[in-house]
């Protein structure tokens, strides 16, 4: 439980770092996926999978983002959660990319 928390904490930092230091944000979410993969924590993989997507995003690296967003709709679906985040993430990466 403690190490799934830890997964949890990267995701949530990374997340706030997202504007103001991207290059942290993605060694979070690197740890975060390494971390949730050991655990066999898929919820969590997906998350920091999400949260890079969101990234990728904002530094314009468009497919660098699809490419994050659909591996966190695969593990999503994988575990049968229809309204993850993944897919607004997609929908981002698409309307961006116009």
């Amino acid at each position: 439980q403690v190490d799934t928390h830890k997964v949890i904490l990267l995701n949530d930092i990374a997340w706030e770092l997202k504007f103001d230091d991207p290059q942290k944000a993605r060694a979070h979410l690197k740890e975060a996926v390494s971390l949730s993969q050991q655990l066999n924590y898929p919820k969590g993989e997906a998350q920091a999978y999400n949260i890079n997507g969101v990234v990728e995003s904002i530094q314009g690296n468009i497919d660098q983002a699809t490419h994050f967003y659909q591996k966190a709709l695969s593990i999503r679906e994988a575990l049968g959660d229809q309204k993850g985040v993944a897919l607004f993430g997609i929908g981002t990466a698409i309307r961006g990319s116009r």
